[in-house]
């Protein structure tokens, strides 16, 4: 899930690189020339740039496939589409760089943006291991938002469930988020109680097959 959106991520916001070269090229004088309202040329990039987005989310998900990684039907879909829209405010994003800089400054701009987003929003690095500030800020960006918006599960829960879903002990799950046993225990004893399961296993469980791990 993560590959899959910072995939997408990359690919809309890259995409308003195209917005500059057409820029360069004077492609913005001819169109004010045309019926073509600005708004709807700006809707028809952010489209094109989601789509590409789309491509890079079916083929995250056929290589997992491939590669032995499975899950159900309803969850893929649910999970790809949640992906796709919200890749619309990274689409935009792209966009506006691409009206402000030139090209390869709008590429290396957007890289480097999405690359903070999505270290702050937890899509490769646990959020628990940050300080108690970044982790009260992550819920506020749109990479937070892509990879939990739909989980009952707040980031600090969910980073934990992950780290005990192949049965590492509460001792190893601690170690590896450098979290104390006693907090790891109190935040998987609320995810079982979120997530309505059994034990830890069965939320875990739960919490795979819903996409919010």
């Amino acid at each position: 899930m993560s590959l899959a959106t910072y995939g997408a991520m990359i690919a809309t916001a890259t995409g308003g690189a195209q917005v500059a070269i057409e820029r360069a090229l004077g492609w913005s004088r001819q169109l004010a020339l045309t019926p073509l309202h600005p708004a709807a040329y700006i809707l028809i990039e952010v489209i094109v740039s989601m789509a590409l987005g789309a491509v890079s989310v079916i083929v995250v998900f056929v290589l997992a496939s491939l590669t032995g990684v499975h899950a159900p039907l309803g969850t893929l879909i649910a999970s790809g589409l949640l992906v796709i829209l919200t890749s619309g405010v990274f689409a935009a994003f792209g966009v506006m760089l691409g009206y402000l800089l030139p090209a390869e400054n709008a590429i290396q701009v957007a890289s480097m943006v999405l690359g903070i987003l999505s270290l702050i929003g937890g899509l490769f690095v646990p959020l628990a291991i940050w300080p108690d500030t970044l982790q009260t800020i992550a819920p506020f960006t749109p990479a937070y938002g892509t990879m939990h918006g739909a989980s009952p599960l707040p980031a600090r829960e969910t980073d934990v469930l992950r780290a005990a879903a192949d049965g590492a002990s509460v001792d190893e799950v601690g170690a590896q988020l450098y979290l104390s046993a006693g907090t790891v225990r109190n935040r998987l004893s609320s995810a079982i109680g979120k997530t309505n399961a059994r034990n830890r296993a069965d939320a875990a469980r739960i919490a795979s097959e819903n996409g919010w791990l």
